[in-house]
């Protein structure tokens, strides 16, 4: 038997007999010819040289690839050996000593093969040894050894390097929050319960049990992630446990005037007796209300009035009135009297103070005035509201939801002494009369009635004038009289209630928020009166009005506003899930919603859980506690064979989804409505059988039109809301919201060119990442697209860097902290662009970004078939060729596969401000384009710089410059930053054309430089605003030899350099 060692050192000496017989076959060839050379050739020939050695013993390759076998064999299926859901450092560390293992068998396998002869032996050897697979080495996912994993840990808030902070520990801090909350709130119960509990006392302990709530469910959050044999049960009970009760109201609305012992009360002394209403008008008065002036029959009450801020009018009564505002400070009664209409009265009248007490009760305080007016003018108007919930007589400066106007009554200040014409206007908010009439009073009267119900159709929401004015005659001819105006204002929308959903524990809430001060609710969904009479409060949690209910079941809540208009809402139960691995839709769904193993559901068309398809859809995919480690997932990611793709079919109604996370070959389809995503830990694209359960795929999002919401809140591993994913999110037509939590990295899919693609689509959208996105650069194929569509778009990163393109088609606001390596193309119109630092090549070549976006855009186009892809980019232009390079156009602007770094800020008058920045080409397009430079020490080149060593070569060779083009005004607010001005191109100087302002501050250290002796100025200056209006200072004029219509000013303050020549 051969072995391998023993054929290899036999062929070693074979190998040298054969390379000595070469030898003197060469020395022999050099011979001249002759019988002499021709002996020794065949000398030559004569030596015998044995064939190589084949190895017959294979026992040492069989058993190291034995061995292999056997090493890959003995590392477990998954690193956490306890089967706690975590891996810890300790964990990893032994895992990984196996993997380090099997690697170096297969090694040894490997060598053993390569010392085999050549054949069919060594070639099926061979092909065994590369089946050997050994899994990828495990990552320790629990730094700190506390049995919970780093991306729970930051979900759940504790700090993830620290051993002693874990979920139970946050939860339990946030439980003493609200248990020392609860504790104050009670104290305040106690202290406001001393005369009995007032409507606002009830209302200000129901504001506090609000706030409890909002505690409680943050500590619940907490609590959520707690595990099973950490104590989550006793957590979770301490914290549901917390209830503070409000109480009823027991000081009822009973206060009343002492005095009168009624709720009115008839002042006719104090602001009569000869003083003329005349002398008090146009200075505020008050009328003090002292604590005997008011009587609660509750027992140790001690009533108030209520003070409030706005001024009110008082309303026209039988006797007159409606000449004051007032309000109420410190308890009394602040009023001040209309000059113009004192002038009006004649005789006395009564001015009626509606005024409230602290325990609800309505009192009216009437004060008399005297007049001594003695013509006969128009003194007031009467307006009944006399439509919807809120009925009666409205006063100068309300609000209405009323605008039939079928009875207004116009009043004079005394009898008329004759045939009296006055004439009623209605005045929209531009002072265009749409709608006017004359009435007359007969002799003896004092009053006369108009119906302007016929101008309804325009009397819609927005502030109208009523103008009543005596006139000379039926023809409406003027007199030189002051008119009586007063402001109305119509109001018939519906207040405005936002509802949103919200899993706290295994339970679901409505929370319907508004931005309106005056808005009420009423658990009858059916807005009628009944639900009007039994309307409630909102709550105000942090500043913001707010009530929200458990959702068990459907139903439907009213909401009004103060004029009395109404909406309702209704909510959805919701379906309940702890995994979603398989489709739902209208037509079907999971059979047991509570299974949560990846291969464990099934579909049925006959399934209960499925879709309506005529209201909105409410989902819920809840994580079960000790259960796996992806539940409360939506994925396809069975093993093996069982992988299928999950697809959710909503509706054109609203859909809400509220999950742990999204795994890979899943697709969400929620078609039009308002729709809602909501992630609490975020989304996965990579992973094999080894780790990750199988994790590797794409995920399809389409939003529908609508005003959508996609939201992740936490992280999925190491800091990233999206983890190597391949995602499309489509928001669709309308105002749209994405809100990412932490990082974005995408992954290349499969060693494919492949893209995460945010497109947000027509309508006034915003993005919020508060980390970066990025992607898996070191496989080079990888990359980031956003496309913020049609309308007024913000965009808000921490930071972006490798192989990003951002695309818009309308007006934008960008604010990134950190911009790398990417490329911006934005739309027509005045965008404003904010970056902190700025660099074009930062972790890559400059055209490396480039390359890989129009690499993936063309394979994107060209997979036909692929059922996810193939349409991925369905709304950005296919890529063509031309001169060797692939591209595509975007808003006029060419993207090709070797273009370097970019940002493209197209038409508009746009405003970049950067921080520093280099390597990276900056233009303007067509408008009035700013470029605002804060930090410090940076280049800006500005036409071509091909002298003294600085030319378009080392742009492109990362030399740290910027290039600018397009930009009209640079401002240089920063130090030591440079900006050199080339020359230009000789073949067309009649071509350049325009402005170029640089301005600055005197001793920073900032430079123009021009790189060319034909550039040239005189000792004139001019005064900014004659270059524009937005321009200030004084300025040197700089031209160019033969280009007379470009003309460069420089700030007189700036150091400036002509060919390194300082003036």
């Amino acid at each position: 038997m051969v072995n391998a060692e023993e054929a290899k050192a036999y062929n070693a000496k074979v190998d040298a007999a054969n390379t000595a017989k070469q030898a003197a076959q060469d020395a022999v060839n050099a011979l001249p010819e002759g019988t002499y050379k021709d002996g020794k050739n065949a000398d030559v020939a004569g030596i015998t040289v044995p064939p190589a050695a084949q190895a017959t013993d294979t026992t040492d390759v069989d058993k190291k690839i034995q061995a292999a076998k056997d090493a890959v064999a003995e590392i477990p299926a998954k690193a956490d050996a306890d089967g706690n859901g975590v891996v810890s450092a300790d964990e990893a560390k032994a895992y990984n000593a196996k993997v380090d293992a099997a690697n170096a068998a297969k090694q040894a396998a490997e060598e053993a093969v390569n010392k085999l002869p050549a054949g069919d032996y060594k070639d099926g050897k061979n092909t065994e040894v590369a089946g050997i697979t050994v899994p990828p080495a495990a990552q320790a996912n629990d730094q700190d050894g506390d049995n919970y994993s780093d991306d729970i840990e930051d979900s759940a808030g504790s700090n993830r390097d620290l051993k002693e902070s874990t979920p139970k520990t946050v939860a339990e801090q946030l439980y003493n929050n609200a248990k020392e909350f609860l504790v104050q709130a009670e104290s305040k119960k106690s202290a406001l319960g001393s005369g009995g509990y007032t409507k606002l006392e009830v209302q200000e302990l129901q504001n506090l049990k609000a706030e409890l709530e909002a505690l409680k469910e943050k500590a619940l959050n907490a609590g959520a992630y707690v595990r099973n044999d950490d104590g989550k049960d006793g957590v979770i009970d301490n914290i549901t446990a917390l209830n503070f009760q409000v109480p009823e109201v027991t000081n009822t609305a009973n206060t009343v005037w002492a005095k009168s012992n009624r709720n009115y009360l008839l002042d006719s002394t104090t602001y009569r007796n000869g003083v003329m209403i005349t002398a008090l008008a146009g200075q505020e008065q008050t009328y003090k209300i002292t604590t005997d002036m008011l009587l609660d029959k509750d027992p140790g009450a001690s009533p108030r009035l209520l003070d409030f801020e706005d001024w009110k009018s008082t309303v026209v009564n039988p006797s007159g009135g409606g000449y004051t505002r007032y309000r109420v400070k410190d308890g009394n009664v602040v009023f001040k009297i209309d000059s113009e209409q004192a002038q009006l009265l004649g005789g006395t009248t009564n001015e009626v103070f509606e005024l409230e007490t602290d325990d609800g009760s309505k009192l009216k305080l009437y004060l008399s005035f005297e007049g001594n007016a003695k013509t006969v003018n128009v003194a007031s108007m009467n307006l009944q509201d006399d439509f919807g919930y809120i009925k009666g007589e409205l006063f100068k400066g309300a609000v209405t939801d009323d605008n039939e106007w079928s009875s207004i009554k116009v009043n004079l200040n005394n009898l008329a002494d004759e045939v009296t014409f006055v004439k009623l206007s209605i005045k929209n908010s531009n002072g265009d009369v749409i709608g006017s009439e004359v009435k007359s009073i007969l002799e003896g009267n004092k009053d006369v009635t108009f119906d302007m119900s016929k101008h309804k159709e325009k009397l819609t929401d927005g502030e109208y004038t009523l103008e009543a004015i005596r006139v000379a005659d039926s023809l409406g001819t003027k007199k030189d009289i002051v008119p009586v105006t007063w402001k109305i204002t119509v109001d018939k929308t519906p207040p405005e209630v936002d509802l949103a959903y919200k899993v706290v524990g295994d339970k679901l809430f409505a929370v319907f928020t508004s931005p309106e001060n005056n808005v009420y609710w009423s658990d009858n969904g059916n807005g009628n009166q009944d639900a009007f009479n039994s309307k409630h409060e909102f709550n105000t949690v942090d500043g913001v009005k707010q009530v929200s209910f458990e959702v068990t079941k459907d139903g439907k809540y009213s909401f009004f506003d103060a004029v009395g208009n109404w909406t309702t809402i209704p909510v959805t139960a919701p379906i309940k899930l702890n995994r979603l691995t398989v489709n739902i839709g209208t037509d079907g769904g999971p059979v047991d919603g509570s299974r949560d193993g990846k291969n464990s559901q099934i579909y049925s068309s006959s399934s209960p859980i499925k879709l309506s398809g005529d209201r909105e859809n409410v989902l819920i995919v809840s994580k079960k506690a000790n259960s796996d480690e992806y539940s409360g997932f939506i994925d396809g990611n069975g093993d093996g064979a069982l992988r299928n793709p999950v697809t959710y079919n909503g509706n054109s109604y609203k859909d809400t989804i509220i999950a742990e996370g999204m795994g890979s070959m899943v697709t969400v389809n929620t078609q039009g409505g308002d729709d809602v995503i909501k992630l609490n830990r975020g989304m996965i694209g990579y992973g094999n059988n080894f780790w990750y359960s199988n994790m590797d795929g794409e995920q399809k999002i389409s939003m529908g039109d609508g005003n959508d919401s996609f939201e992740i809140t936490g992280s999925m591993f190491e800091g990233k809301s999206l983890w190597k994913t391949t995602a499309k999110i489509d928001m669709g037509a309308g105002d749209d919201k994405i809100v990412i939590a932490n990082n974005i990295l995408a992954d290349a899919d499969a060693v494919r060119y492949r893209s995460n693609y945010f497109n947000l689509g027509a309508g006034n959208d915003e993005m919020k990442v508060s980390g970066y996105i990025e992607d898996t650069g070191a496989q080079g194929m990888a990359s980031n697209v956003i496309n913020l569509g049609e309308g007024h778009d913000k965009f808000t990163a921490e930071g972006v860097k490798n192989a990003f393109l951002l695309v818009s088609k309308g007006t934008s606001e960008i604010n990134i902290n950190h911009f790398y390596d990417g490329m911006m193309i934005l739309g027509g119109g005045n965008d404003k662009v904010t970056l902190g630092d700025v660099d074009g090549a930062k972790n890559a070549s400059r055209t490396d970004a480039a390359g890989r976006i129009v690499n993936v855009i063309e394979n994107s186009h060209s997979s036909s078939g692929m059922n996810f892809w193939n349409d991925w980019y369905n709304d950005l232009p296919s890529t063509t060729t031309s001169g060797g390079h692939r591209g595509m156009t975007i808003n006029d602007v060419q993207l090709w596969d070797n273009s370097r770094s970019f940002i493209n800020l197209g038409a508009g008058d746009d405003v970049i401000t950067v921080g520093t920045s280099k390597n990276i080409d900056i233009n303007g397009g067509n408008g009035w384009d700013q470029l605002i430079v804060n930090g410090n020490s940076s280049s800006f080149s500005m036409f071509s710089l091909n002298i003294s060593g600085i030319d378009s070569s080392v742009i492109n060779d990362n030399s740290g410059m910027t290039f600018v083009t397009g930009v009209e005004e640079i401002n240089l607010h920063g130090q030591n930053n440079k900006v050199y001005i080339g020359k230009l191109n000789e073949s067309n100087l009649k071509d350049y054309a325009g402005s170029i302002v640089v301005q600055g501050e005197s001793g920073q250290g900032n430079l123009v430089n021009f790189f060319s002796s034909k550039w040239t100025s005189d000792s004139t200056t001019v005064d900014g605003s004659k270059i524009g209006s937005s321009i200030h200072g004084t300025y040197h004029v700089y031209t160019y030899s033969g280009a007379d219509n470009l003309k460069v000013y420089v700030d007189i303050d700036l150091t400036t350099k002509v060919n390194n020549t300082i003036i």
